[in-house]
């Protein structure tokens, strides 16, 4: 039996081999209650690719040091047979355990790729025990996820946050394991191991290892109440600024959202306001994707506002260049600045903010791509990637002609167009290993190579420190993880409420727009009204919508408008809701608690009958200082009262009538306001 040796922090305590300097044991502790998490051992597994080998440090042989540094362990181990020495360090940090490794490669060797698979044990009974990520799918338990290897920045089938939290309400115990959101590394999986087995792999793969440039891995472990929001309150405690506004007047923006033309007439600005339109999304005003800011006197758009939404409506994107024929010119009229400057002065005239369209990185139209050649992404085979249709992906990274013109738009920004409100930046979505570029953290196969998403870095900075010096907003679709969006004012979900279910993870504090192109069907209006509903978002709108579209609208309006200004509240287990109904529940601007609830399968125009005295229960700290209790629904006017009762610590809700969806306001007395 190896003897063994302790680290503790406020919430853990950690216990280690004083042989090899893997993990042994981890408990929680919650005042002078230590809990159990798990006594299975963890593991580190380096995977040579270029010697085609596994090395793992709780089972080959080879030589170890452990040392004792007052509030840290330091190993370094060496394989039989590797060219490398592992380094591996764990250390106290505030409330949270950290875990470092550090892969140093022999000076004569050759550089390679290779794989870090990092062994988090599961409690000994793992079944049922509670996962958390930025997932659709999630919350969910561990039972059901077998064998799923989540990616970190893959926002159709991965996590948008480096992190997963695991939970044990019968245990009374959480953690949270994390990669620090500023450590930069190649690619990152959650690999969940059958809930029989050993535990949950953190998976750093297509990791760069050369002489003189150590391969690195990081993540903290903390302890928390055993919920999912507890896990996600303690991201934000630590990582505010990912989650934060950088200008809190994006909030000005809530409302009503429409996606843009310059040749938008006035007459379909007006069908619009009677419903609250708030801002525009200006599309279509440039000839190129990749050219934003134009050195002609005047170009064509780079397609008709009909044929953006609708390849947008689809899932595709913006037809592109080369598919453009001389009769679809033609039905494209010719654009200068001053057109553009003439729309934004409409929109502002009807009280919008005007948000310019623009592209960091990402899509390049034919005409692009030939005058940046060098910055063109490629796969394996020397491929590019294609993006939209008849687009291709680009690098760009300061080191390509690309990404120096993108960062010379950004530059001019306001020297072209000093009338505008701020930016939306689409295509924050984009990641692939291009093999053309190297960004001195990823190889893969042994050759170097380039994870996409961290060509965005400098030029989204670069972009979000024009706008803000400005006291403009900028705002972003679809990002496919936090890092990348951390100085957005506020993002959008497009297209999907799934994709809604996803990215409003991130929108926890920030505002969240989702664009449904619902354009005159009520059940896809009333499909993105109730994600709204849930996920705390505003709404998207289109010009001269149908009688129908407009009833959903104003039945649903005065729901979406009392949660402006919300926040999520993140207390541990704060709502009951019934079976067959969905919902959530925040902090209100006005610091009343808000709770929404929508019943997805019903419709305003269902005669289903109204549901009578549902039961909600809340329980948060400062439920104990609520005196009145009102609702709004879709099927009546004005408020209502809600019953209360206090059960047991809980406050218990009886919601009279309740149709299709519900916005229920909880006050505190005129006085005093909840915090």
């Amino acid at each position: 039996m190896p003897t063994s040796m302790n680290l503790r922090s406020t919430r853990l305590d950690a216990e280690f081999c004083e042989h090899r300097g893997n993990l042994l044991a981890l408990s929680t502790k919650k005042g002078k209650r230590t809990i159990p998490w798990s006594r299975r051992p963890g593991s580190v597994v380096v995977e040579d690719e270029r010697k085609r080998r596994v090395f793992c440090d709780a089972e080959n042989s080879g030589e170890f040091e452990v040392i004792r540094k007052g509030r840290r362990i330091q190993s370094r181990k060496r394989f039989k047979g590797a060219d490398f020495e592992l380094r591996e360090g764990w250390r106290i940090a505030g409330d949270t355990i950290c875990w470092d490794l550090e892969i140093i490669l022999d000076p004569a060797a050759k550089p390679r790729s290779i794989q870090v698979k990092q062994l988090l044990p599961y409690p000994e009974t793992a079944y049922g025990l509670g996962v958390w990520t930025a997932h659709a799918d999630f919350p969910s338990t561990i039972e059901r996820l077998g064998d799923l290897n989540l990616r970190y920045g893959e926002i159709c089938h991965g996590t948008l946050v480096p992190a997963l939290t695991l939970y044990r309400e019968d245990l009374q115990a959480g953690i949270t394991v994390t990669k620090p959101f500023e450590f930069r590394t190649s690619r990152l999986n959650f690999n969940f191991m059958n809930y029989r087995l050993e535990g949950i792999e953190l998976h750093t793969s297509m990791l760069a290892l050369r002489p003189g440039l150590p391969a690195r891995t990081r993540f903290s472990i903390a302890a928390h109440e055993p919920c999912w929001r507890s896990g996600l309150n303690w991201l934000y405690t630590k990582y505010p600024g990912y989650f934060d506004p950088p200008n809190p007047q994006v909030r000005e923006l809530e409302g009503g959202y429409i996606l843009a033309h310059p040749h938008m007439t006035d007459k379909e600005f007006r069908s619009m306001m009677p419903h609250n339109l708030r801002w525009e999304e200006l599309h279509c005003a440039f000839p190129w994707y990749g050219d934003y800011l134009p050195e002609e006197k005047e170009w064509r758009p780079i397609d008709t506002w009909d044929a953006c939404v609708a390849f947008d409506q689809a899932g595709g994107g913006v037809v592109g260049g080369e598919e453009k024929t001389q009769e679809r010119e033609d039905d494209r009229p010719l654009l200068n600045y001053e057109v553009v400057k003439d729309h934004i002065a409409t929109a502002q005239k009807h009280g919008l903010k005007s948000l310019y369209y623009f592209q960091c990185a990402g899509d390049a139209s034919p005409g692009i791509v030939e005058k940046f050649p060098d910055s063109i992404a490629r796969d394996r085979n020397g491929n590019p990637y294609p993006s939209v249709p008849g687009s291709i992906l680009m690098n760009a990274d300061a080191g390509t002609s690309f990404g120096q013109n993108i960062r010379g738009q950004i530059s001019n920004l306001f020297r072209r167009l000093p009338q505008i409100d701020g930016i939306f930046l689409d295509q924050l979505c984009y990641d692939a290993v291009d093999y053309a570029h190297h960004d001195g953290v990823t190889m893969a196969e042994n050759r170097p190579a380039y994870m996409l998403w961290h060509c965005y870095e400098e030029t989204v900075r670069k972009l979000a420190a024009s706008v803000h010096r400005r006291g403009k907003v900028l705002y972003a679709n679809g990002p496919h993880n936090i890092e990348v969006q951390k100085d957005m004012d506020g993002l959008m979900a497009e297209g999907s409420s799934w994709l809604a279910e996803v990215v409003k993870y991130l929108c926890i504090a920030k505002p969240l727009i989702f664009l449904a192109f619902y354009h005159d069907d009520p059940d896809k209006a009333e499909d993105m009204f109730q994600r709204c509903l849930v996920c705390g978002a505003s709404y998207s709108l289109f010009p001269h919508p149908a009688k129908e579209v407009r009833k959903v609208i104003e039945c649903y309006r005065p729901l979406v408008e009392k949660l402006y200004g919300r926040r999520w509240l993140l207390e541990p287990d704060p709502l009951h809701l019934p079976a067959g109904v969905d919902g959530n529940i925040f902090s209100g601007e006005s610091g009343s608690i808000l709770i929404s609830i929508v019943s997805s399968r019903r419709r305003i125009v269902d005669n289903q009958g109204l549901t009578r005295n549902l039961n909600l229960s809340v329980k948060c700290r400062d439920a104990t200082r609520v005196r009145k209790a009102v609702s709004l629904g879709t099927h009546y006017r004005g408020q209502r009262s809600v019953k209360m009762k206090r059960i047991n610590g809980r406050l218990e809700l009886i919601i009279p009538e309740h149709d299709a969806a519900t916005v229920i306001e909880l006050r505190p007395p005129a006085s005093k306001r909840l915090k």
